[in-house]
């Protein structure tokens, strides 16, 4: 199997291949055929590792629900080059399949700020607290109000993990027109806002909203990460 302590490490991720029905076989020489590119990653010559790398990134698109077991299986190896590479092939995945620098990302239009450390109904949050949502965009128009605190956006708990930047990007990642769920505590109260997102400005102010390319890559393996799904950004 591919998760041999002397080559990846004492810790190694659990396959991101669940069994399911009849695919169990399918799912086994799937996974087999990761484990053989991967460690094809660290052969001598540049040629070599190049087309190893396409013939991964082609099964990559083919198969997208495998980005988190290929993206934990490349960190966890102990061969440098292995893991440098793995970086590499999951970067031109990102090019070609992912970044769209004309896309227009979902804005939802209020001023954020932590809220601190937060006790409701029995589960500990730190809340995203509004500062004030910005007249004629989705945030109001939604009923959201200043010092409202945000404790989920789409069932996603607002903790240290999640903060500020993390539900920004999150928004970020969205398109005009979707819909996010965001639970808040408005005056002791618990609500649900359902907010349609609108076009993010051209220049709305906000000093993180010209992301590079390189931010929204590290970004995205977050999302691959959680996981969560692996749209455009």
């Amino acid at each position: 199997m591919f998760f041999q302590i002397a080559a990846y490490g004492d810790s190694a991720p659990t396959p991101i291949f669940p069994p399911v029905g009849s695919n169990i076989a399918a799912q086994a020489l799937l996974q087999n055929r990761f484990e053989n590119l991967i460690l094809g990653l660290g052969v001598k010559t540049w040629k070599e590792r190049k087309e190893v790398g396409e013939k991964i990134l082609s099964l990559l698109r083919e198969n997208p629900h495998a980005l988190r077991f290929f993206l934990f299986a490349t960190r966890k190896a102990k061969e440098p080059e292995i893991r440098f590479q793995g970086l590499k092939v999951l970067k031109l995945y990102f090019d070609r399949n992912v970044y769209d620098p004309k896309r227009k990302m979902g804005f939802i239009g209020i001023s954020l700020a932590v809220g601190g450390y937060y006790v409701f109904e029995g589960i500990s949050y730190v809340p995203i607290r509004v500062v004030f949502p910005k007249n004629g965009f989705p945030g109001e128009k939604a009923g959201i109000k200043a010092c409202d605190l945000i404790l989920t956006v789409d069932g996603k708990k607002c903790s240290r993990n999640f903060s500020v930047e993390e539900f920004v990007d999150y928004i970020s990642s969205k398109s005009p027109g979707d819909e996010v769920t965001l639970t808040i505590l408005s005056h002791g109260q618990k609500v649900e806002r359902r907010v349609v997102l609108t076009a993010r400005p051209e220049d709305d102010g906000t000093p993180s909203v010209r992301k590079t390319k390189d931010e929204l890559f590290d970004a995205w393996l977050k999302t691959i990460e959680k996981p969560r799904a692996h749209g455009k950004l």
